[in-house]
């Protein structure tokens, strides 16, 4: 065994090396299972939330819906997730719909109506709050 060579000094700072490591282990991990339990706390509130929330990457692509979104849309949650915002307008919509991305673009938040359709073809108005989510790491060198 290797540790047969050590001096009972060695042996007694790598001890307290690990007993380091550990406590440090011990501490990311009761931050993580803190950080998990917010999480939690926020998704819940979410699903329960009566107003509609999406969340899409900057494609457009669905990331996260709601279950009153996809409820005012005509569809289950589980059917949004991958599908594209623009699936939601109509032709006639895209010039409002292009105007309010550029303003989203350059100004980072868009606040205004916005025509959706259903899944059954009819289409109503909504009310929209967006802003773009900065890059955790992007936000913390700011």
């Amino acid at each position: 065994m290797k540790d047969m060579n050590k001096s009972k000094r060695q042996l007694m700072d790598e001890l307290g090396g690990l007993r380091e490591r550990i406590a440090v282990l011990e501490t990311l991990a009761a931050e993580r299972k803190q950080e998990l339990e917010r999480l939690q706390f926020i998704s819940e509130a979410a699903e329960q939330s009566s107003e509609g929330l999406a969340v899409s990457n900057l494609d457009g692509a669905l990331q996260f819906v709601n279950k009153a979104f996809a409820r005012m849309h005509g569809y289950d949650s589980e059917e949004l997730v991958g599908e594209h915002l623009w699936s939601f307008h109509t032709p006639e919509q895209m010039p409002s719909v292009d105007a309010a991305n550029r303003e989203l673009l350059e100004t980072g938040r868009f606040s205004g109506e916005v025509w959706h359709a259903r899944r059954d073809g009819t289409v109503f108005p909504t009310s929209m709050q967006v802003s773009l989510l900065k890059d955790r790491a992007l936000k913390d060198s700011l």
